[in-house]
């Protein structure tokens, strides 16, 4: 189902410095379910919220200095609602304690929790994560044998945490506001990520091309930006270079030559409009992320077979 999204934001700063914590407090128990929290005598405490509803998913951008928390079994009995958490570590460190499972997180880290076991967490150096939150009634119909087996913390650097960290971090930083998103379509995106593992099998491949779709898609949004590289690609989507290129080996190509093609298309299209005659040829490339005019007249003949002019020329009949 379509619906659009409802993005909020919070930050302490909005709060007299003794009042900060206590603030923070009832928010967390707001986002994440019922909490019992650590003291903090830290006046100068600083955290932030960016939460957007997405029907039945809520996706949860968090940074916050050093706390505490835990969930213990009483909790658990009166709460309500299960709920299902898949949260990256973009930085700073964590320990959580899930059950009997001890994990410190860093950056570029997955962990999964629900709310129907005890747990702890401590932020142990000021944090930034971002968390996928959803039903867990959803999780456990598509996996209603093995939803208790998935691994509950994913180290940075493997497959997996590089897709879910990428597919986190496009929800978060993507402008959704009012545009109809279907949340059914998120919820399940999610779980997918979890669903296989291991060698590749043909979920493994539709997995593979979705995220690459997800990586394309956070490059178009940048594509104008003369400083975008590679590195700042596997960045934006917490993922390392080395798994970038994988991504795009199935294709046969690699990022950086995507990042140009894609540029030399938008050029094309504008050399080609009667209405930009006006403007110079370097003026467009530039305008489109390229720096060197040398080095766009030299990839653009190419690719089209004709230099940017005669190309201009030939299709504006100057």
């Amino acid at each position: 189902m379509a619906v659009v999204p409802d993005a909020q934001s919070w930050t302490t700063t909005n709060h007299v410095s003794h009042q900060r914590y206590d603030a923070w407090v009832h928010l967390l128990n707001e986002t994440f379910g019922t909490w019992g929290t650590q003291s903090n005598s830290n006046r100068d405490f600083n955290a932030e919220i960016k939460a957007t509803d997405i029907g039945s998913l809520k996706v949860v951008e968090c940074v916050c200095d050093p706390c505490g928390g835990q969930r213990t079994a009483s909790t658990v009995r009166i709460d309500d609602e299960e709920r299902l958490a898949i949260q990256l570590v973009v930085s700073g460190r964590e320990h959580m304690r899930l059950g009997d499972q001890d994990a410190v997180l860093e950056a570029g880290d997955v962990f999964v929790w629900d709310t129907t076991q005890p747990m702890t967490f401590e932020v142990q150096q000021r944090l930034h994560k971002i968390s996928a939150v959803l039903p867990l009634q959803r999780f456990k119909e598509w996996m209603p044998d093995t939803w208790l087996s998935v691994p509950r913390h994913v180290k940075a650097g493997s497959p997996t945490s590089s897709l879910v960290g990428s597919f986190l971090s496009n929800l978060a930083f993507s402008n959704m506001a009012d545009r109809p998103v279907n949340d059914t379509a998120l919820i399940e995106a999610a779980i997918a990520l979890f669903a296989t593992r291991g060698n590749l099998t043909p979920a493994d491949v539709t997995l593979r091309s979705s995220q690459l779709r997800l990586v394309k898609s956070s490059v178009m949004r940048r594509l104008s930006d003369p400083s975008l590289s590679v590195e700042k690609i596997a960045k934006q989507n917490a993922m390392s270079v080395r798994n970038l290129h994988w991504l795009f080996e199935e294709n046969d190509e690699t990022a950086w030559r995507f990042v140009v093609s894609e540029r030399l298309k938008r050029c094309q299209r504008d050399l080609s409009n009667p209405t930009m005659r006006s403007r110079s040829i370097t003026d467009i490339a530039f305008t489109w992320g390229f720096s060197d005019a040398a080095y766009f007249s030299r990839v653009f003949k190419e690719k089209f077979g004709a230099s940017p002019s005669q190309f201009r020329n030939a299709k504006l009949r100057l």
